[in-house]
Parts: structure tokens; sequence; C-alpha cells
């Protein structure tokens, strides 16, 4: 792997949730959010209450689907695609969070989401 290769790659990732108790209305939380994320990087999410810092974590994590775009996470060397893999690879590999601890951190930044 070489250092321009990501350890987590977002393309396009849209996540919208739905209130049914409020008539169907549709939050749009992340709209085309794409972003890579370099080996030992650090990236901090920034943004007030409700920017969707918690619901791209989650998504990475594979706890929320996204409704549009990849989530490449690199696990023992290959990308794989969270957002479309079958849940039973993303409950046994771990690699999202392997993705995000996987070095020390050697350079930083700010990202809203």
């Amino acid at each position: 792997m070489t250092v321009a290769e990501p350890m987590i790659r977002l393309v396009g990732l849209t996540k919208r949730f739905v209130l049914h108790a409020q008539g169907a209305v549709e939050l749009g939380v992340l709209d085309d959010l794409s972003l890579d994320v370099a080996r030992g990087e650090c990236v901090a999410l920034d943004g007030p209450s409700g920017a969707g810092k918690s619901t791209l974590l989650r998504t990475v994590y594979a706890n929320y689907k996204a409704d549009a775009g990849q989530v490449w996470v690199r696990h023992d060397g290959a990308l794989v695609d969270l957002a479309t893999a079958p849940s039973a690879r993303c409950s046994n590999c771990g690699a999202a969070r392997s993705a995000i601890s996987a070095s020390s951190c050697t350079s930083s930044r700010a990202c809203r989401p």
C-alpha cells in the first residue's frame, strides 16, 4: 500500500431519515459527501448539534445504511465497500474500526459534514 492510497474513502455519501410520526418528513443529513482519509491522518469532525457528525461515523461503521454512495474501508490490504457489503461481511471483519485506528496520527485536519 502506498501513502496515496486511502484507509477510508467516502464517495457521494447520502443519508436521509424519514420522520414517520410527522407526516413522513425527510431530513437530509448527509448529501453527496466525499472524503479520503490517509493512513495515520487524524480528521476532526466539527459542527453544531445536528450537523451529521454522528450519522457520518455510524454510516462508516455500517451501523446506518447509506441511501446512496460508497463507504470504502481498507481491510487486509483491500478496499471493502461497507455500503454494499453483505451484513455478515461488515460484522465479521471490523474493517471500519480497524481503518479508523490503523496508526497514530501523523497529520490532522478538520472536516465539516
